[in-house]
C-alpha cells in the first residue's frame, strides 16, 4: 500500500472519531438538560388547578443554561466621572446628590439619575442613541435598544437585566442631551447553572390571577438593589398584555 493511501485511511478514520465524539457530546448534553417524561403534563396540571392556562408551545422538553451575572450599580461618583469627567464637589437637593459642570447637570438620588446638557433633545434610532452614549464612553457591549418602550437595557445572553433601563434623547447632532434612568456595570461569572421557570410555578399561581392565559415566557435577570445581586427570573406575559417577574 502506497504512504499517500496510507495517509488518506488515517484522515478517514480521524473524520469518523470526530463525528463519533461531537454525536455522543451532544447526546449526553441533551441526557444531561433532559426534563424527566410527564414533567411538562404535571406543570399544565398545577397551572390549570390554580385557573391559569398556557400555550402548549411554551412548556419546557429541557432545562435551560444561563450565565450567572455580578451587578454594580453606577452611584454618584461612576456617573460623574462618565458624564461630567469629574468627580467630588458635590451637593445636597430634596434627597438628591447633584454634581455641576457648566450647563451639564447630574442628580443621583438612590439607583435612579438624571442628567441634562442644557441642550434640547429627542428620541432617535437604537443604533444612533448607542453610538452617543458609547461615545460618552458607555461600555456597549451588552446594550440594547428596546423598540417597544424606547429604553437602552442591557441584555445578556438573550435576558434582559430587569428594572435597569436608561431613557436617552440626542440633540441635532447627534450627541446625548439628557438621559434619565438607572443602570449598573454588569459582568459574567462564568458559571452557568440549570434552569427552567417551571421552577417558579408557586410563584407563578400566587401572582397570576384566576383565567389568566400565558402567551409569552422570557428570560430576565432580577436585581434585588438592596445587595445588587442577580438572581436568574422569567418574564410571564399573558394574553391580556399584563407581565409578571418572577425568580
Amino acid at each position: 500500500m502506497r504512504l499517500s493511501e496510507v495517509k488518506n485511511i488515517i484522515i478517514l478514520l480521524l473524520v469518523v472519531l470526530n463525528v463519533f465524539l461531537l454525536v455522543n457530546t451532544v447526546i449526553a448534553d441533551f441526557g444531561e438538560y433532559a426534563l424527566p417524561e410527564g414533567f411538562c403534563d404535571s406543570a399544565e396540571s398545577v397551572l390549570q388547578k390554580n385557573g391559569i392556562t398556557i400555550e402548549k408551545s411554551l412548556l419546557p422538553t429541557r432545562y435551560e443554561s444561563r450565565m450567572q451575572i455580578e451587578v454594580d450599580f453606577y452611584g454618584i461618583d461612576d456617573l460623574s466621572q462618565l458624564l461630567l469627567k469629574q468627580t467630588g464637589s458635590y451637593t445636597s437637593a430634596g434627597g438628591s446628590v447633584v454634581a455641576e459642570k457648566g450647563d451639564e447637570h447630574l442628580s443621583v438620588a438612590g439607583r435612579e439619575f438624571v442628567y441634562t446638557t442644557g441642550r434640547s433633545g429627542e428620541r432617535a434610532s437604537g443604533g444612533r442613541t448607542i453610538s452617543a452614549l458609547k461615545k460618552l464612553g458607555f461600555d456597549t457591549e451588552n446594550m440594547v435598544y428596546d423598540n417597544d418602550d424606547d429604553f437602552v437595557k442591557i441584555k445578556i445572553d438573550g435576558a434582559v437585566a430587569a428594572g435597569m433601563y436608561m431613557n436617552v434623547l440626542l440633540d441635532e447632532d447627534g450627541n446625548v442631551a439628557e438621559i434619565t434612568g438607572r443602570w449598573a456595570k454588569i459582568s459574567k461569572t462564568g458559571e452557568k447553572v440549570k434552569t427552567t421557570f417551571v421552577s417558579c410555578l408557586p410563584e407563578i399561581c400566587e401572582k397570576l390571577p384566576e383565567g389568566a392565559h400565558i402567551v409569552g415566557i422570557d428570560e430576565i435577570y432580577i436585581i434585588d438593589e438592596r445587595s445588587d445581586e442577580a438572581s436568574i427570573g422569567w418574564r410571564i406575559t399573558t394574553e391580556d398584555g399584563s407581565s409578571y417577574d418572577v425568580g
